[in-house]
């Protein structure tokens, strides 16, 4: 019995590292646009650790996600080309946001 005790132990260490794993990983896409919101002025307003108020989020999907990046991406100046954009929502999304499950 206490064979098989251990052998689940084990086997539920693993399953919860793997999953835990997978789950922090961010994509390519998101690490570059995390690196982008780092060297950025976003911190400014957001904080270190992305300072975003998930109950009341202004940006309800995706697209309104996009549209606000894109409005900072303007208002600090930091001259980001579209798809640098799209890497910072990608690292948002991952990291906070969880609208594409895909």
């Amino acid at each position: 019995m206490k064979y098989f005790s251990n052998s689940i132990n084990k086997f539920l260490v693993v399953s919860i590292l793997l999953c835990t794993t997978n789950t922090f990983a961010l994509s390519e896409q998101a690490e570059e646009g995390k690196e982008l919101y780092s060297s950025a002025s976003c911190t400014q307003c957001h904080g270190d650790i992305g300072n975003f108020d998930l109950k009341n989020q202004k940006a309800q999907n995706i697209a309104e996600l996009t549209t606000w990046v894109e409005r900072c991406d303007a208002g600090l100046g930091t001259g980001w080309f579209p798809e640098e954009q799209i890497s910072v929502v990608k690292y948002l999304d991952e990291s906070y946001y969880k609208y594409n499950k895909n």
